[in-house]
């Protein structure tokens, strides 16, 4: 947990699990300009915290952290889609993405065809929440997206049926 403070109040920023019979999806990106690629990862628990599925790859030719963003976003949308799930709290630390892609407008942005794209995967999910998140509570997503960023594979982690009592990150 970090500690969030303000002028006003201090609060424990973490992981907070979905409502009981959802799934939370955790993703993030990672992205350097100078590079024109970025690299992408999420991870889904169910609601005890208990570690699903991730994912982490490489992405070429990448314009924007928001590209990036909205990549990660569709592929975990897609997971959840080819798992055949529909009830899912989606969080992401990029609030600006967030906005894009819950907004009831019609996207105008160079990247609308994406934006739309996520809309409609939305759109095909039985229950959904979108969520904005800190990065404090983004950990694991973070680190599978820095991950996907160094590698030259797709990276993914099978489905975990019995969870370990450690995970090293």
């Amino acid at each position: 947990m970090t500690l969030v403070t303000s002028k006003r109040t201090k609060a424990k920023v973490g992981w907070s699990p979905p409502m009981s019979g959802m799934l939370c999806l955790n993703v993030d990106r990672a992205y350097v300009s100078s590079l024109q690629h970025g690299g992408i990862g999420g991870v889904l628990h169910n609601e005890k915290g208990e570690f699903i599925v991730g994912f982490a790859y490489k992405v070429p030719n990448i314009s924007s952290t928001y590209h990036t963003e909205y990549l990660a976003v569709k592929s975990g949308l897609e997971l959840i889609q080819a798992l055949g799930m529909s009830s899912v709290a989606l969080m992401s630390d990029y609030l600006e993405a967030i906005k894009a892609v819950t907004e009831k407008d019609q996207d105008f942005s160079t990247l609308r065809i994406i934006v739309e794209e996520i809309k409609d995967l939305l759109s095909d999910l039985h229950f959904v929440g979108v969520h904005h998140t800190y990065r404090s509570a983004n950990h694991v997503a973070h680190r599978l997206a820095g991950f996907g960023f160094d590698s030259d594979i797709l990276f993914m982690l099978c489905v975990c049926f019995e969870c370990p009592t450690v995970v090293i990150v």
